[in-house]
């Protein structure tokens, strides 16, 4: 009989391998980043804004004990993507893990009394979403799968949303645009997974519902719109991304790509709103 002793502490760990984190100053990458910094990963943390992100890396590094890298890098630029790339395997000689965690969030672009209907989206927001939300996740995987071949071993973790999956009526978002961007990336995580497949690399995906992480929900009336969505009745919590983000960062999910994990408290499972 095939013996079935089974190492969990090998099996769920992260230990020493090294992460790349994009947005990592922002709500959704703190979350990440520290995630794997208590789990012992090393991380290459990138955003637009230095000064958070220095301040992070500090934290970090005083908090765990890790080594931290940190750039300011526009993943939008195909060049600075490739330099962030190069000079982090050159730090740590191998990438292991990467959080395809930037992009522009439907929540930063509410404003009191206005509304998205898709006829009233200007080219330039489209082209501003979909630019940040699609079209650098794609430089960003392909730039790290090039490294990550190298070695026969990488996971690439792309961070959607609900709003990926299926459609809610919420005018105070550009949703025409920002679903579109979500669902883009659920495509892209299935093509990059099959491709890349033979060479050790896969590639899966986190679809978040709102993850809830200090705002009032008592003076928001879409975040209580949300909350009456879900059939848990609460928002997520950073609490409830931490699990599934470590399983498929972790030799736990090496037989698994190609995959979407609903982190949305039964939104997918209920289908239309």
């Amino acid at each position: 009989m095939e013996n079935l002793n089974i190492d969990f502490e090998r099996l769920f760990s992260i230990k020493g391998q090294v992460a790349v984190v994009t947005g990592a100053s922002g709500r959704l990458g703190r979350i990440h980043a520290d995630l794997l910094a208590s789990e012992g990963a090393n991380l290459a943390l990138c955003a637009r804004n230095l000064g958070p992100l220095k301040e992070l890396a500090a934290q970090l590094r005083h908090k765990y004990k890790i080594k931290v890298y940190e750039a300011s890098v526009d993943i939008t630029k195909e060049k600075q993507v490739e330099t962030f790339f190069k000079n982090v395997h050159a730090h740590f000689g191998r990438i292991d893990i990467l959080i395809n965690n930037a992009g522009l969030s439907g929540s930063t672009m509410i404003k009191p009394g206005k509304k998205f209907k898709a006829l009233n989206i200007s080219q330039s927001l489209w082209n501003r979403i979909i630019k940040a939300n699609i079209y650098s996740a794609f430089i960003v995987s392909k730039t790290a799968i090039r490294y990550m071949a190298k070695h026969k071993h990488g996971k690439i973790i792309n961070v959607s949303s609900v709003y990926g999956i299926f459609i809610d009526e919420v005018d105070a978002l550009p949703l025409a645009a920002y679903d579109t961007s979500k669902g883009a990336l659920l495509t892209l995580t299935r093509e990059l997974a099959i491709e890349f497949a033979p060479k050790g690399i896969s590639v899966n995906a986190v679809a978040p519902s709102y993850i809830y992480t200090g705002k009032s929900i008592e003076k928001n009336k879409i975040l209580k719109h949300w909350e009456a969505l879900t059939p848990m009745k609460r928002l997520g919590t950073p609490q409830d991304l931490r699990g599934p983000i470590l399983f498929l960062s972790c030799p736990a999910s090496d037989f698994i790509t190609g995959e979407v994990f609903s982190v949305d408290g039964g939104w997918a499972a209920k289908g239309k709103p």
